[in-house]
């Protein structure tokens, strides 16, 4: 069995992909996620409703300190208050926490939830050329070649979970916003002074790459010696 994680599997797998056959694949994962996410509606209640409980054990603002105080304890005496990991994990940053709490004084969490996504959604047209542009050079850089989409989107994952872990809050374009203005990721590429050839080429290596990483697996023997 391969040590490969499924998630680089899947990468690999993606990257052997023609531009357009990446785009119709990338647009049938955004539709899977959407309709996972559609049933997270207990999730954002059950998150809102331990912040909750943690913010009437004391007087004030509630912190992080707070809640990490507060929480083990909470649980010892058999509540079921999520851990604070979790809470930044779902929320993304802590100020998006405290944002949830103080709106769930007047609305429900699936409005809430419905906020924060529009939030998200309405970043794609706000990002200047030049920010897409620097994002752009900077993910290039980092991976030594035109990147492609799938390379892009691991980039920024890594960028973020950088800036969180060190107590960051960062803005990064995902690849919505190339693909909103320009058309196609490999558009964007062109109107940001990258070539056709270089785009061929980066498809062509990874291609090459796929191959090789799913090679070993063509001519496995099976028990009987077949």
């Amino acid at each position: 069995m391969s040590d490969t994680p499924p998630a680089d599997m899947l990468a690999i797998l993606f990257q052997s992909l023609q531009p357009d056959e990446q785009d119709a694949v990338f647009a049938r994962l955004r539709e899977l996620r959407l309709l996972r996410l559609a049933g997270e509606g207990t999730e954002m209640e059950r998150f809102i409703a331990g912040l909750r409980r943690v913010q009437d054990e004391i007087d004030g603002e509630i912190s992080v300190g707070d809640y990490r105080a507060i929480q083990p304890r909470l649980v010892k005496a058999g509540e079921k208050i999520p851990p604070l990991s979790q809470v930044i994990k779902h929320f993304g940053t802590w100020k998006r926490a405290k944002d949830a709490l103080l709106m769930s004084e007047d609305e429900t969490a699936s409005k809430i939830d419905a906020r924060f996504r529009l939030r998200r959604v309405g970043k794609v047209h706000r990002y200047r050329e030049e920010t897409l542009r620097e994002t752009l050079q900077r993910c290039a850089d980092y991976v030594g070649h035109v990147p492609l989409v799938v390379e892009f989107g691991l980039w920024r994952d890594r960028e973020l979970e950088l800036a969180q872990a060190q107590g960051q809050e960062i803005s990064l374009p995902s690849s919505g916003p190339y693909r909103s203005r320009y058309g196609t990721w490999s558009k964007a590429l062109l109107h940001f002074g990258f070539s056709q050839d270089e785009i061929d080429q980066a498809h062509e290596d990874a291609q090459a790459r796929a191959i090789d990483n799913v090679r070993p697996y063509w001519f496995r023997k099976t028990a009987g010696g077949v």
